[in-house]
């Protein structure tokens, strides 16, 4: 495999501190930002070649391409599509980055939303293309085009995307400048300091070496979106569900790309002033501590919402 050494794609910087070792993988901890990184890493070349259809269907994202099996997978995503379109009071141009297959967005076009997607996967992208019938750009975010006429989306989303990129600072630069004025953002990654991950450990999912570049922390990857000019002022987190992992353990099923999202309640951390300090006052006993237990026993994955 192709690997290339290189300094903080998240701020720069290019010292850093070694933080941990996974078979053959080297992890390190940038000193300026707290990003982990893996470093060496594989080539722009290589990673195009990992995102094959032998890695959608081993992540378990697509194995039936049946009518039904389609629809279910789209339908298993609209109360998701449906939350994220609420984001966004006006203008609803959705462009998501890494669509892979596409179903979240076909989700959000049924709702009622112009939708584009962009994936790096070329099996992915013909797939969303060919058998959704989405708009869908083949390739990294710095290779997509700029439309001419100045447009912009009033929700970009980013599910399971920033981990894999190996120039998450200038993919957000990106983002910003992609956003229209009071633009949302919206990202899901894998939680570095969630409680999910101590249980497991170096097994943990989320590392998913090579292919997760980046691993963030709630506070590195809000100052990282503060950085390009978004304002965080959100943050969701799924609960640690033990009794989850003992039914996947059970019966020998891995977790599923997209499992901590789709059919999750979140729970949901106010983050900036920007909140309506009448909502927050009025929310029950019950949601604050959901809040704090679920700061505790985090899940897997983190979302956070950022305006522009």
């Amino acid at each position: 495999m192709d690997l290339t050494q290189h300094g903080c794609g998240a701020c720069g910087d290019d010292r850093f501190t070694p933080f941990k070792r996974l078979g053959d993988w080297r992890l390190v901890r940038c000193r300026a930002c707290d990003a982990v990184y893996l470093n060496p890493s594989p080539s722009q070349a290589e990673l195009r070649r990992l995102y094959t259809e032998t890695y959608f269907s081993e992540r378990r994202v697509q194995e039936d391409h049946s009518v039904s099996a389609v629809e279910q997978e789209i339908g298993r995503r609209m109360e998701t599509a449906r939350r994220l379109i609420e984001e966004v009071s006006s203008q609803c141009r959705w462009l998501d980055i890494g669509c892979a297959s596409g179903y979240l967005i076909a989700a959000g076009s049924r709702l009622g939303c112009e939708v584009e997607g962009i994936d790096i996967s070329e099996w992915a992208a013909a797939f969303a293309v060919g058998t959704l019938g989405l708009k869908v750009f083949t390739g990294t975010l710095g290779e997509f085009p700029k439309a001419s006429d100045g447009r912009g989306y009033g929700l970009i989303t980013a599910m399971a995307y920033l981990e894999h990129s190996a120039t998450p600072l200038e993919d957000l630069k990106s983002i910003a400048q992609l956003l229209s004025p009071g633009g949302i953002f919206v990202v899901r990654l894998p939680n570095r300091s969630s409680f999910d991950r101590y249980w497991h450990g170096d097994s943990w999912h989320g590392w998913h070496l090579p292919y997760h570049l980046y691993h963030f922390t709630p506070g590195s990857l809000r100052r990282l979106t503060e950085r390009v000019g978004l304002v965080p002022y959100r943050f969701d987190s799924g609960f640690w569900n033990p009794w989850v992992h003992f039914r996947e353990a059970l019966r020998g099923d891995g977790l599923r790309a997209d499992h901590p999202l789709e059919g999750r309640t979140p729970s949901i951390d106010p983050l900036s002033s920007s909140t309506d300090p009448s909502e927050a006052h009025a929310s029950s006993l019950i949601t604050r501590w959901k809040s704090v237990i679920g700061r505790v026993f985090s899940g897997r994955d983190m979302i956070l919402y950022a305006r522009k």
